[in-house]
């Protein structure tokens, strides 16, 4: 066993090599979290990062929205897009970065994380939408979804692939994270949950990164990503996964937590194949544009 919890430890608390997350884009979220912003003070954190500034007059200035003259002012994007529009675009961009950056021998399987998070976050988010839930918002879903893997960046930092990927299309074949506390001491979701504490994050995100693995009862955003993770998962394990497999073996086949969540948001089936189809479709268009 290699405990490497007091070296994940150590290189949260002194930011050693500590993958960076935008604090730009954490100021965003943070402003559109609190009902008492304007879009001036959403404007003035924008403005900060050039780069991303860049990207919202692009995206407000796209055939998409079509606008009859040029919008040149960030303060006249954000009227356009919206808070939550604005706020789901900084988390996108900055994840491609975030997992983008790393040693070469992970870049393979930084890019299949990346690829799946992205996965996962349209299918919460189509998930949360559908069934109505009251506790959870689908933005919130997708932004969820975005983050919930990034403690394996801290991880494979540390200690590479060679340990433990056997090999990963769409890595079915990553330790269980009852391996991973064998191995480590510490599972990616602590791991992730403890960087994005660092990062200043909301709470809410942070507990999600830090259980979305946990096996509950209720119904939660921690449980949805769960279950969004789990359903991709197992088709990843599948690889013959088709819409005729029946209920019965999808429901067998998934962790305990995935499956009791499936029951609880009270959804057909055939609802997940097709939310999963229109979660493959958005991210290519995601996937057309930024890459690394």
């Amino acid at each position: 066993m290699k405990d490497i919890y007091s070296e994940l430890i150590g290189m949260v608390k002194s930011k050693k090599y500590l993958p960076a997350f935008s604090q730009t884009v954490v100021k965003v979220i943070n402003l559109t979290d609190s009902e008492g912003t304007t879009i001036g003070d959403l404007e003035r954190a924008i403005i900060g990062d050039e780069g991303f500034a860049s990207d919202v007059l692009k995206l407000a200035n796209s055939a998409y929205y079509g606008v009859s003259r040029r919008i040149s002012r960030v303060s006249e994007a954000v009227l356009l897009l919206g808070f939550r529009t604005i706020r789901n675009m900084a988390f996108v961009v900055s994840t491609v970065d975030l997992f983008s950056k790393g040693s070469d021998i992970t870049v393979d399987l930084r890019r299949d994380l990346w690829r799946h998070s992205v996965h996962c976050a349209f299918l919460a988010r189509d998930i949360a939408a559908k069934a109505l839930l009251p506790d959870v918002l689908p933005d919130d879903a997708l932004m969820a979804g975005l983050i919930h893997d990034v403690g394996w960046l801290l991880i494979l930092e540390l200690i590479g692939t060679k340990d433990f990927v056997r090999d990963h299309p769409d890595f079915p074949s990553l330790p269980s994270v009852e391996e991973e506390m064998e191995m480590w001491g510490i599972t990616h979701a602590g791991a992730g949950g403890m960087l994005l504490e660092e990062w200043n994050f909301p709470p809410i995100l942070s507990e999600v990164v830090k259980y979305h693995h946990r096996n509950g009862m209720g119904i939660s955003l921690s449980s949805l990503i769960g279950l969004a993770d789990g359903i991709l998962r197992w088709i990843a394990r599948t690889r013959d996964f088709t819409p005729e497999r029946s209920l019965e073996v999808f429901e067998e086949e998934v962790d305990m937590g995935s499956a009791i969540a499936f029951k609880l948001v009270d959804m057909s089936f055939g609802d997940i194949v097709s939310m999963v189809n229109d979660a493959w479709d958005e991210a290519r268009s995601i996937f057309s544009m930024r890459v690394f």
